[in-house]
């Protein structure tokens, strides 16, 4: 009978601890189960919560980018911004130049009848030069719009003017291909000398390109320093200020001739290039362009002013030596430009005055461009036309 006592109790014993047993693995499963519709709820709840931030995100920024958009296009481009494309911009006295995209106009020097001044990411400075009249329809007509080319079946010539202190006017026969002085003009011997550089179509076809854009846009942009170097990097700053910069000449060696310095300012902004602006050396009617427009603005092309005269062949050395913003007219050197002269003697025309010499800023000068012309006193200076 004690016995059989002993075995119920130890039977209730089993049974009571099975049902804990039974009871803890229930409850297990319920908290797992509600643990996971916990955690899955959550993670609804916050990809809910995500994909509705992104939404609200998404709105906001839209909004933001129609209101600076919006605002945007209300400001007025203007001295010390730079163009996101290019731009059109007007003075304080209405008067017009296009800034092309890349550049700024350089606060303080934003009025166009004083030589607007433009400038780069990398402080290279350019002056514009407002063209009424690109094309004239003859050279008698250029003499009075002061125009810079007429046009020839497909193709341009170059129109270039006499100066006097009473004004200019069109050289006769100039257009010709011919004549004493004349442009675009290929020397015979250039295929041999200019490692191929340009060929006789090549400097038709852009010159063409700048009539075009000079035609388009109402002016063009000239260096507003001769060409320069920062170690063989064509530049257009300050020498004096910039002391790493040298002005370029033709008897240093990665410049040498009147070929060394058009291969470098063809290399400041090829035409294949993203840039806004296509590069050359000065072309005979762009300086005479930029004389005839500073002279209608009341300056004295035809003299030369010791006063102001640059006796260094550093460009900017002197301060005084400066036209509408341009530097070194009276002196430094002078400036090799793409007109020709003689074609069986190889003659390129330089222009304008330099350091020891009696000229004027209107002058031109016949000098051999052959390999063996590596003259200090002569330079150039880098132009720009819109794309």
């Amino acid at each position: 009978m004690e016995i059989f006592k002993k075995l119920k109790n130890n039977q209730r014993g089993s049974i009571t601890v099975f049902v804990l047993a039974t009871m803890l693995i229930v409850v297990g499963i319920i908290v797992t189960i509600y643990m996971t519709t916990i955690n899955k709820n959550n993670t609804q709840i916050e990809q809910l919560n995500k994909i509705q931030e992104e939404y609200m995100q998404t709105s906001d920024n839209s909004a933001m980018d129609q209101a600076y958009d919006e605002n945007v296009e209300n400001v007025e481009f203007g001295p010390g911004m730079i163009a996101e494309k290019n731009e059109e911009y007007e003075d304080d006295d209405g008067d017009t130049a296009t800034i092309p995209k890349g550049f700024e106009i350089v606060p303080g020097l934003d009025d166009v009848s004083e030589g607007l001044v433009i400038r780069d990411s990398e402080g290279n400075e350019f002056v514009w030069i407002p063209v009424k009249t690109a094309v004239a329809s003859s050279e008698l007509e250029g003499t009075s719009n002061k125009a810079m080319a007429v046009k020839q079946g497909n193709n341009y010539r170059g129109l270039l003017y006499n100066f006097t202190s009473d004004g200019s006017t069109v050289m006769n026969g100039c257009t010709t291909t011919t004549s004493s002085h004349r442009e675009p003009d290929f020397w015979y011997r250039d295929n041999e000398y200019n490692k191929g550089l340009f060929t006789e179509d090549s400097l038709q076809q852009d010159y063409n390109k700048m009539i075009e854009s000079v035609n388009k846009y109402h002016g063009f942009y000239v260096g507003r320093y001769e060409l320069g170097l920062e170690g063989t990097k064509p530049v257009v700053k300050n020498a004096n200020i910039n002391k790493g910069v040298t002005t370029a000449d033709a008897s240093n060696p990665n410049t040498s001739m009147w070929y060394g310095l058009y291969s470098k300012c063809k290399e400041f902004a090829p035409e294949e290039s993203e840039k806004s602006v296509v590069s050359n050396m000065i072309w005979g009617s762009q300086y005479d362009a930029m004389m005839n427009w500073m002279q209608e603005q009341g300056e004295n092309v035809t003299s030369n002013d010791g006063l102001k005269q640059n006796d260094y062949y550093v460009t900017g050395f002197d301060t005084n030596d400066v036209i509408k913003n341009v530097f070194d007219i009276y002196g430094c050197h002078m400036d090799w430009t793409m007109e020709s002269s003689d074609s069986s003697a190889g003659t390129r025309v330089a222009h304008g005055n330099a350091r020891g010499f009696g000229g004027n800023p209107s002058d031109r000068v016949w000098i051999g461009y052959e390999p063996y012309n590596k003259e200090s006193g002569n330079s150039t200076r880098i132009t720009l036309y819109i794309k």
